[in-house]
């Protein structure tokens, strides 16, 4: 069963790969990201790189 930090990295690059397309889209996985870490289902270290991976790419 794959961790739920690891389908988030794979989900964030594949919305990086493309920003302009999926700007909203991007959005609404960063609102998400915020839920995740406030319930503690990721760390914020993990809450950092998906965001480096959102912002780089």
């Amino acid at each position: 069963m794959i961790k739920l930090f690891e389908y988030l990295k794979i989900t964030a690059t594949k919305l990086a790969k493309d920003k302009k397309k999926n700007a909203e889209k991007i959005e609404d996985f960063k609102t998400k990201l915020d839920i995740f870490l406030v319930k503690d289902r990721i760390t914020s270290e993990e809450y950092q790189e998906l965001c480096d991976i959102l912002e780089k790419e």
